[in-house]
């Protein structure tokens, strides 16, 4: 019995885990963010790298200050957190294009920040002219 009455508590308790909601921004531009609930309270871990406004007790504007990342908590009026907002500030970075070797018909880019180095962006593959004209006259 005792058992059932454990399982029963840690099955509520991992009902009522709140989720985590993610912002992703770039210096020099404001995002907002709207609350799942009303707040009274909002702590911004780290203000060096966001700061935020808030228009209503659901809707906050936050702007970046610096590349890093925080965490946002919104506190009701009884000091119970309704929300964690994870914020990421990232440099907008640049676009690297590799054209893949030996033969030349494809490239694959990839966009390198400083905080998170380089992540694949996309792929292209080119035909060749040959190749086209060989599938065009197949294709007739």
């Amino acid at each position: 019995m005792r058992t059932g009455y454990l399982l029963l508590a840690s099955l509520l308790l991992a009902s009522t885990a709140m989720a985590q909601d993610e912002l992703y921004m770039q210096p020099g531009y404001a995002k907002q963010y709207e609350a799942p609930k009303p707040f009274a309270t909002m702590m911004i871990a780290d203000p060096k790298v966001v700061d935020g406004l808030a228009a209503t007790d659901r809707l906050v504007t936050f702007t970046p200050q610096a590349p890093g990342e925080t965490n946002v908590l919104f506190l009701d009026s009884s000091g119970r957190e309704v929300a964690e907002l994870l914020v990421f500030v990232q440099t907008p970075g640049r676009v690297i294009k590799i054209h893949n070797h030996p033969k030349l018909h494809g490239t694959t880019r990839y966009r390198c920040r400083a905080e998170t180095g380089c992540e694949f962006e996309s792929e292209t593959h080119y035909q060749l002219p040959t190749q086209r004209i060989i599938n065009e006259y197949i294709n007739r």
